[in-house]
């Protein structure tokens, strides 16, 4: 995969459940717009039935430090280290990690898509485990079972970010004012984009949930959905869980 042109790289980091289908949505479209070619290792892995922590070091080979948008991270796979010239030229969007365990409780159960079986179908076979599991559990089960391996997902994320020295929103910030936000993560990348048909994408993206969708993939838009689905001593649980990443981000615990 050779070098598709000469601006300069860089790299769109998210987390699940975290806002990151809207953002790279946006951004893959503004990135070709640009010039850019988008890629995401993780999206080709997944479509081949290969897990976030089986992608090995050898990816890392597919950064090239022009050309290139790199995106659709939900979180950095152990295998993946974001190189050097990601510094300053990476950006990542964070959310409250305990709407983000609300939101994925509903995906595993409903609305994700099943990956790929192309080199192994033992991702399928977890991918179909981890549905029944979500499907007979209560959300409090789900979110306590879920919670450790969560925080290790964003806390890796964090490292690889703060490593480049990472631009970082939070979902909170930015999800009502996303034409300022994309026109700020425009910035930040001293991307060359054409405003009149990138406004045109952030609007087909403007996703607004007035009423809960359980089923859709996008079910819950407004923050603090944690408070109205989990007991207090589920989220206490979370609360120590996350920590560190809670007092980071300015998010409440009481």
């Amino acid at each position: 995969m050779p070098p598709a042109g000469a601006d300069p790289s860089y790299f769109l980091i998210g987390l699940p459940k975290a806002g990151s289908t809207l953002f790279f949505g946006i951004m893959e479209t503004i990135a070709r717009q640009s010039g850019a070619t988008w890629f995401s290792i993780s999206q080709e892995m997944y479509q081949r039935g290969v897990g976030f922590n089986q992608i090995e070091a050898g990816v890392n080979d597919v950064f090239f430090e022009t050309g290139y948008a790199y995106g659709g991270f939900r979180g950095v796979p152990k295998g993946v280290e974001l190189p050097a010239f990601a510094r300053g030229r990476t950006v990542g969007l964070v959310r409250d990690p305990r709407d983000m365990l609300s939101s994925l409780y509903f995906s595993e159960a409903v609305s994700h898509r099943p990956p790929g079986d192309a080199v192994s179908s033992d991702l399928k076979s977890r991918f179909e485990e981890r549905r029944q599991f979500a499907q007979n559990a209560s959300i409090d089960e789900f979110a306590q079972n879920r919670a450790k391996q969560s925080a290790a997902v964003y806390r890796r994320a964090l490292r690889q970010m703060d490593r480049v020295e990472a631009h970082i929103d939070r979902y909170e910030d930015v999800i009502f004012r996303k034409e300022e936000w994309i026109r700020g993560t425009c910035a930040y990348l001293n991307l060359n984009v054409d405003w009149t048909e990138a406004k045109s994408v952030i609007d087909r993206h403007d996703v607004r949930i007035d009423a809960e969708t359980p089923q859709n993939h996008i079910r819950r838009v407004a923050p603090g959905d944690h408070k109205e689905k989990f007991t207090p001593e589920t989220i206490a649980v979370l609360n120590e869980q996350f920590s560190d990443i809670l007092e980071r981000f300015g998010y409440e615990t009481s």
